[in-house]
């Protein structure tokens, strides 16, 4: 009878991406180990993308990922939230094990050192592996593998005089690496249950790794100064007859190290003269003439049953299929349910009488154990949902498997191999879509600024190709697996970085995660609210923002720049409605008679107030500001907004930069009120479109608001950006 896995009941947080740190919690997992993997929110893990079926790489379940990922169960978290940060110490406060691979000096920034975490778990083992040390001149430095078989001086050693230096064709580096912190993981475990050391940070590199793996050479080289160059195929005993042949059919490996296999190798040949050959060079052109006679398979069987080691080379096709490997059980079948089958990845290579395999559970999808992790901690449903609308936490449900579904028309914006961008109406089914909980048809999204560098160079704010832009959308539910939607509710999405890392509106049909939506206000259209859409619903937070600090019609006229974009414009129409004088700053000579038609009051040109002032304080000329500019226009309006007078900052197209002074808010008591429209929670939204369907007068939608198709938007994105365009478009994707 086997005795439990050896490292039953110990619990790993894996904070580790790419290669080196999951292929080290996969060995512990493989152990008994119950390790629970960190994912990165808004830093998707590469590997899960890597290698591969295309069905596969769609659903992140990538070959690269499922070959050291199984026995795991995922949480995502974003680590620069505060909430996140303390789900991530409850989880360490439990574990035995802390492993990472940040850069040095990241995880205390974070929040989540060595030093932290003994706060919460005074027994934790806390593992740092790092590309080239914590400490030294190297140690902030990114490391790959490549780059580290260059560094380490295996690369300087690999290859040939004709080729040069070359890698290893797999990345070894990282292996050697993970390997090393699974040995690191069992050592700190002894040391703490046998010798009662009570934590431990443990401290790797891939650099010493490696290094270590080469210790041999470097003693050689330490006394006799002999330095290994491109050993090409030369053996490491430097016997002649040992090396790689070229055969009738196939490369051969052969290793004569001693004088008995020697021996044995030149009478299977017919050639004992060559033992007595001093010239090394011509002992290996006899062995390359002779081995030429016959298949590289061939001479594997004769000269292994005359004791004289030989292999054929094999590509990894014929050694996975080989009956060797079947014997030893190495490979395992690895269910993959999101796609109907399984796929042979490695087990433990060891074997033990006191022990049996461990059962491979599925590689966890991007956070799904998410909800469930934070249940046992003791977060109820409602708490989850705010920190998942927060982004603090994110998790992707199951897979419909074996769905079927129609083509519908997306705009899809690709990278050529020059890394160009381009987009271009496509044909799509349900199936490329990205999970989420809710499938929306779409029947109207609108073109704002982001979307503009969406469709172009992507501004930074795209993270993978091919991607659909639309950062809001107004359409009909058609599925749900979520109880606050049901197919048939009209619902609207702004924000959450929609279009932007998650596909976008600009599309037929849009899958996305449930909080994201708010259902569609009474009284107004789908048409109606795209038409408002993120400018419209920014404009309100902003008013809704001024009010909350006391701003009335009685205390003045209000100031709105970029009053002919679409925030400006809604914002314009806004307040007028509410009674405001609304004061309406335009680059724009020929808008006046528009912005007057929203119900501006006063035209105030935008040279007026483009640059800033030397003086800190003017002339106290408006209650309050909707600002859609920022830069040095924000600075300038400041110094002229009236005592207690409040600034709602929305936008940056003016800059990022605020060159200010602080006088306006010590002297005047201004206040600079930020509008977050990208992550606002879900009440505010819906007081937010509440109050759209009420104090913004409908009947002006259609009077700053044009229509677009999709195939119009790549030329319009170039507009929006140039300030080409007035008021709002909307966007139909079903013309």
């Amino acid at each position: 009878m086997t005795s439990p896995l050896p490292l039953d009941g110990v619990r790993v947080l894996d904070a580790t991406h790419v290669i080196a740190g999951p292929y080290a919690t996969y060995q512990l997992a493989l152990m008994g180990a119950e390790v629970t993997r960190v994912e990165r929110v808004m830093g998707n893990d590469f590997v899960r993308t890597h290698g591969g079926t295309e069905d596969m790489r769609k659903r992140r379940l990538g070959a690269s990922f499922l070959s050291q990922n199984a026995c795991k169960r995922s949480i995502a978290l974003n680590l620069k939230d505060f909430d996140a940060v303390r789900v991530f110490k409850s989880l360490a406060r439990e574990a035995d094990v802390v492993i990472e691979n940040f850069r040095p000096g990241v995880v205390d920034r974070l929040g989540i050192g060595y030093e932290e975490l003994l706060k919460v778990n005074p027994r934790l083992i806390y593992v740092s592996m790092s590309g080239y040390g914590a400490e030294g001149p190297m140690a902030e430095f990114p490391a790959y593998d490549h780059i580290l078989q260059g560094f380490t001086g295996l690369m300087a050693m690999t290859g040939t005089e004709d080729s040069g230096p070359m890698r290893v064709g797999f990345p070894i580096t990282d292996y050697i690496a993970g390997q090393t912190a699974a040995n690191a993981v069992l050592m700190a475990l002894i040391q703490r249950d046998r010798n009662g050391v009570a934590s431990q940070k443990v401290e790797l590199s891939m650099l010493d790794s490696v290094v270590s793996m080469m210790s041999a050479y470097g003693v050689d080289y330490h006394t006799t100064g002999n330095l290994r160059g491109l050993e090409g195929n030369t053996p490491f005993s430097a016997s002649p007859f040992s090396g790689r042949f070229s055969t009738q059919e196939g490369y051969l490996v052969v290793t004569a190290n001693t004088g008995q296999q020697a021996r044995a190798l030149c009478e299977i040949l017919k050639q004992p003269g060559l033992l007595r050959e001093d010239d090394d060079d011509a002992v290996r052109d006899a062995l390359a003439e002779a081995f030429s006679a016959k298949a590289a398979l061939d001479w594997e069987s004769i000269l292994n049953e005359a004791g004289v080691p030989a292999a054929a080379v094999r590509d990894l096709a014929q050694v996975l299929d080989h009956p060797q490997l079947a014997s030893n059980g190495l490979m395992r079948d690895l269910p993959v349910p999101q796609v109907g089958s399984s796929v042979p990845v490695s087990g433990l290579p060891v074997r033990s009488s006191g022990w049996a395999q461990r059962e491979l559970t599925p590689a966890p999808e991007f956070g799904q154990d998410t909800r469930a992790i934070l249940t046992a901690l003791g977060y109820d449903s409602r708490q989850i949902d705010h920190l998942q609308a927060k982004g603090a936490i994110d998790y992707e449900p199951s897979f419909e498997i074996g769905r079927t579904s129609e083509m519908f028309k997306a705009l899809v914006v690709e990278k050529d191999p020059d890394g160009k961008t381009f987009a271009k109406v496509s044909d799509l089914t349900e199936d490329d879509l990205p999970p989420g909980e809710v499938t929306v048809a779409v029947e109207y999204s609108s073109l704002n600024y982001k979307d503009g560098l969406c469709l172009g160079s992507g501004g930074g704010l795209v993270r993978e190709y091919p991607h659909v832009p639309g950062i809001d959308l107004a359409g009909t539910v058609e599925t749900s697996s979520d109880p606050r939607y049901k197919p048939g509710d009209k619902v609207v999405l702004t924000g959450w970085r929609v279009g932007e890392i998650h596909w976008g509106g600009y599309a037929q049909k849009a899958r996305l995660k449930a909080s994201w939506l708010v259902p569609l206000q009474d009284g107004l259209t789908t048409r109606q609210a795209m038409a408002v859409g993120t400018a419209g619903l920014t404009a309100m937070l902003a008013v809704l923002a001024l009010e909350k600090q006391g701003l009335t019609p009685e205390a003045g006229p209000v100031l709105v720049t970029g009053a002919s974009g679409g925030v400006g414009s809604v914002a314009t129409s806004i307040l007028s409605n509410l009674g405001y004088e609304v004061a309406a700053v335009t680059g724009r000579p020929e808008g006046a008679d528009y912005l007057r038609s929203l119900g501006a009051s006063e035209i105030v040109p935008r040279d007026e107030l483009a640059e800033v002032s030397e003086r800190p304080l003017e002339k106290e000329r408006w209650a309050g500001c909707v600002d859609a500019v920022g830069g040095p226009m924000l600075a300038r309006i400041l110094g002229q907004i009236k005592y207690g007078g409040s600034v709602a900052s929305i936008g940056l197209a003016g800059g990022a930069d605020l060159p200010a002074r602080v006088i306006p808010f010590l002297l005047r008591g201004v206040n600079l009120l930020g509008i977050d429209s990208v992550m606002q929670p879900y009440d505010s939204r819906v007081e937010a479109w509440r109050r759209v369907a009420t104090d913004l007068p409908l009947s002006r939608l259609e009077e700053i608001s044009t229509v677009a198709s999709l195939e119009d938007l790549p030329a319009l994105g170039e507009a929006i950006l140039a300030g080409r365009v007035k008021g709002r478009v909307l966007v139909d994707p079903n013309q």
